[in-house]
């Protein structure tokens, strides 16, 4: 999930290489290639249920148990210094240029899961798949997905309605038990590559982000602390202890988005001062603060409708 992963590793080797010797670094950028790549595929994290379930049935203990979905996708980066290993004989994907894929999957996967994880989890829903269940989430996340699709320009060879139709399915996959809590840590790192960038271009033109903004909202709520039915839960991101020093500082949905928007870290200095941007968050925490994320997704899903 580290955009751009070709061209940090390449600076990141050139600036050790030419700290060390300016003629090794002149080498590597002669003789090296560092092709970009993204994978996809859904690795929720494994429990001790997992554990004891492997060892019933296959009668030993791997303690290095890895648990993923049969979904995988493999995107290279056809730029190399030399022969290659024929990856795509084993189905992996070739391309001139990542940035499309990468995108793509950002804004309609990890966009999608993390809005899911924090109105999920903050309703009651422990995994993806059990949020899915509920027909107003199922819409709410298609609605969403409208509004990223529309900042997309999709690389030859990705059909965004079969693709979106299959990752509909991979979230309802109740045998991955993937946890909203797991999706929903570190939103501090998330958040821009995942719904901000989305809505930045949405705005740039005018349109607009309810789904998005409501889902930014659920990350807002989810600084406080604790869940809707009052049970505490630990806010695990490197940011914590200032974004929820932050959310205290409002009296209401309003004045904590407010407050939270001022942290550029996270926002930025161009969504912290867009006026539309933090009103619209802001009026979207007010609704989770009021009614709470299943009846603020559902009015949602029926404006929506009524359009």
């Amino acid at each position: 999930n580290l955009p751009d992963n070709g061209g940090r590793l390449k600076q990141a080797v050139f600036d050790f290489a030419r700290a060390q010797d300016p003629a090794l670094a002149d080498w590597i950028e002669r003789f090296g290639a560092f092709p970009a790549s993204m994978v996809d595929r859904i690795v929720p994290a494994t429990t001790p249920d997992d554990l004891d379930q492997f060892e019933a049935r296959f009668g030993t203990q791997d303690l290095g148990l890895v648990k993923t979905e049969p979904f995988s996708q493999w995107v290279i980066e056809d730029h190399f210094a030399g022969e290659r290993p024929q990856w795509e004989l084993a189905g992996a994907q070739l391309t001139n240029e990542v940035a499309p894929w990468e995108m793509a999957k950002l804004r309609l996967l990890n966009g999608a899961h993390s809005a899911l994880a924090y109105l999920g989890n903050l309703a009651g829903y422990q995994t993806v798949d059990q949020a899915m269940a509920n027909p107003a989430f199922e819409r709410f996340l298609e609605l969403l997905q409208d509004e990223a699709q529309s900042t997309l320009t999709p690389p030859l060879g990705l059909d965004l309605a079969s693709y979106r139709a299959e990752l509909k399915s991979r979230f309802k996959n109740a045998a991955l038990m993937h946890k909203t809590y797991q999706i929903a840590m570190d939103g501090s790192q998330k958040l821009p590559q995942r719904l901000l960038a989305t809505i930045e271009t949405r705005l740039v033109r005018g349109q607009d982000f309810a789904c998005l903004a409501l889902g930014v909202a659920g990350w807002m709520r989810w600084q406080a602390g604790d869940d809707e039915q009052g049970q505490p839960l630990e806010v695990q991101d490197p940011l914590a202890a200032e974004t929820r020093e932050l959310y205290r500082k409002g009296q209401n949905g309003l004045e904590k988005a407010a407050s939270l928007c001022s942290l550029e870290a996270v926002f930025g200095p161009s969504l912290s001062r867009d006026p539309r941007f933090v009103s619209t968050v802001g009026a979207a925490l007010d609704a989770l603060l009021k009614q709470g994320a299943c009846a603020s997704v559902e009015e949602l899903v029926q404006k929506e409708a009524a359009r």
